[in-house]
């Protein structure tokens, strides 16, 4: 895929798709590859595509996931209540948000 049609599909799957979970295969985990993507993420849609909010629902059980957005400048804003179906049962999701001011001002 050459970098122009990179940046559409990036642009389209942030403008209509909020990053729904952080996912991996297990041995990368933990090796910093995901902090890295979401930051290139985040300053594509802010400095590429004029987003002035980013949002992200994680499970509860997903610590690791929540620590990495809190580094990251998100904020909690709540619970979605059985959010996702997965696997027949219901599960119950964090509402974080990111605004371009909170991530200029971090990265300043």
């Amino acid at each position: 895929m050459n970098e122009s049609t990179y940046y559409k599909v990036l642009a389209h799957m942030m403008r209509y798709y909020p990053i729904e979970g952080l996912v991996g295969l297990h041995e990368y985990w933990g090796q910093g590859y995901m902090k890295e993507a979401l930051i290139s993420a985040i300053e594509s849609g802010f400095n590429n595509m004029a987003l002035n909010r980013i949002n992200a629902y994680v499970a509860l059980e997903n610590v690791n996931s929540v620590k990495l957005l809190e580094r990251l400048g998100f904020k909690n804003e709540g619970i979605y209540r059985e959010k996702h179906l997965f696997r027949g049962k219901y599960y119950d999701h964090y509402s974080f948000s990111l605004l371009k001011s909170d991530w200029n001002q971090i990265r300043s």
